[in-house]
């Protein structure tokens, strides 16, 4: 399943940053566009900028498992 039909509902997301470091997210999902993905950082109460490139695995907040990246 797409992370795009997540569009205003939270998700947790495993990223990769470009210096290789790799942190959990709970985000609400604002928009999907570009290859990158809007969203407002839960924990941080800050909007985030994600490459979509990036995403190791997500999960809905309402899922019992991670989704690899396809």
């Amino acid at each position: 399943m797409s992370i795009d039909r997540y569009i205003g509902r939270g998700v947790t997301v495993i990223y990769q940053d470009a210096a290789g470091d790799i942190s959990k997210r709970d985000l609400t999902i604002q928009s999907v566009a570009d290859g990158r993905l809007h969203g407002f950082d839960r924990a941080a109460r800050a909007p985030r900028t994600l490459l979509l490139e990036r995403i190791l695995a997500w999960e809905s907040a309402d899922a019992k498992r991670v989704r690899p990246r396809a």
